[in-house]
C-alpha cells in the first residue's frame, strides 16, 4: 500500500550491517539509518556495535543534522532496542550490555560506583563526580587498565611492578626507566617512588625529567626529584642596579680651593657644607 505523510510526521529508524576498510584492515560495522517519511531524507551514522549508547547517540546525531525531531519515529522491532514483541503495539525494551571490565583507582575498590557508557568512552564516577575515563572497547571479554590508578598500591607492594599487567602501558621513558632499575636490588621501590611523582608532578613533567635522568645515566630517586625541582623552580629575576639618582648634577669648581687658602673663614664654611652635600649626593 503506497503511503503518504505530512512533513515533520514521522521518522523511520533501523540498522544495517556493512563492510568498511579503515586503514588497510576490514571491518563490520553497524550502520544506523533515520529517514524522514514525507521528504525521505536521511543520514547515516557507523558504530562498532549496536547497543542502547549507540542507539541514543545516533537519534541525538541524526535529529540535529536533519534539523529536528518528527512527531512520531517508526521501528522495525529492532533487537537493539527490544527484546520481545507482546501483542498489539506491546515491547519489552532491552537491557543488554557488552562485558567488558575498565580499572578505577584503587582505592575505591570495594565502593560502588556508577558508569556512564557512551559510544567511543566510558566514564566511571562517584558521588565526588569522574574518578576514571576509557576508551569504550568494541569487543567482549576484554580489560582495559590506567596505570596511573595503581600507583598506591605500589608504594605498598612494589614487586607487583616486574609482572603487573596494568604497567605494560606506560609511556616509553618510563619504561626503559624499569627496564634499567630493575636489573639492581631495590629497583622495584625507586621505580614506584618515581611513579608516586606523577601525582605531585604531573605526567608531562616526570617523563620529561626520566628522559633526562636516563641520558645521564644516573637512574636514582633524588636524580629524578633535582631534575623535578630544577624544572619547577622559579626563573632567577635579572640582577638591578640600585644607584641613587642625582636631582642636580655637581659643577666642577676649583676656584673654590683659592678659598681656603687666603684663609676666609665664612668661605670655608661655605665650601665645607657644599663639598658635604656633594658627598651625600654622590
Amino acid at each position: 500500500m503506497p503511503l503518504k505523510f505530512e512533513l515533520g510526521e514521522a521518522f523511520q529508524f533501523d540498522w544495517s550491517e556493512e563492510g568498511m576498510v579503515i586503514g588497510g584492515i576490514y571491518h563490520r560495522m553497524q550502520v544506523s539509518h533515520m529517514k524522514l517519511c514525507a521528504s525521505r531524507a536521511f543520514w547515516l551514522v557507523a558504530y562498532p556495535s549496536q547497543g542502547h549508547e549507540m542507539l541514543f547517540d545516533a537519534h541525538t546525531r541524526s535529529f540535529c543534522a536533519l534539523g529536528g525531531v518528527a512527531r512520531r519515529g517508526i521501528y522495525d522491532n529492532m533487537k537493539t532496542a527490544v527484546d520481545k514483541v507482546k501483542k498489539g503495539k506491546g515491547r519489552t525494551v532491552n537491557a543488554r550490555f557488552a562485558v567488558n571490565r575498565y580499572s578505577v583507582p584503587c582505592e575505591l575498590a570495594g565502593q560502588r560506583v556508577s558508569t556512564r557508557l557512551y559510544p567511543s568512552r566510558v566514564e566511571i564516577a562517584t558521588d565526588e563526580g569522574i574518578v576514571a575515563s576509557h576508551a569504550r572497547l568494541s569487543d567482549r571479554g576484554h580489560i582495559c587498565y590506567d596505570w596511573q590508578h595503581y600507583i598506591a598500591l605500589i608504594q605498598r607492594k612494589p614487586g607487583a611492578l616486574r609482572n603487573g599487567a596494568p604497567f605494560a602501558d606506560m609511556p616509553a621513558p618510563l619504561l626503559r626507566l624499569r627496564q634499567g632499575l630493575m636489573r639492581h636490588d631495590g629497583g622495584d621501590k625507586t621505580m614506584a617512588q618515581v611513579l608516586n611523582c606523577v601525582s605531585s608532578h604531573g605526567l608531562e613533567a616526570v617523563l620529561v625529567a626520566v628522559e633526562l635522568v636516563i641520558e645521564s645515566g644516573a637512574l636514582s630517586t633524588e636524580h629524578v626529584l633535582n631534575v623535578l625541582a630544577r624544572l619547577n623552580a622559579a626563573p632567577v629575576p635579572e640582577s638591578v642596579q640600585s644607584s641613587l639618582p642625582l636631582g642636580e648634577l655637581p659643577v666642577a669648581n676649583t676656584g673654590r680651593y683659592d678659598s681656603l687658602r687666603h684663609g676666609n673663614t665664612a668661605d670655608v664654611n661655605h665650601e665645607a657644607a657644599s663639598l658635604l652635600e656633594l658627598n651625600h649626593a654622590s
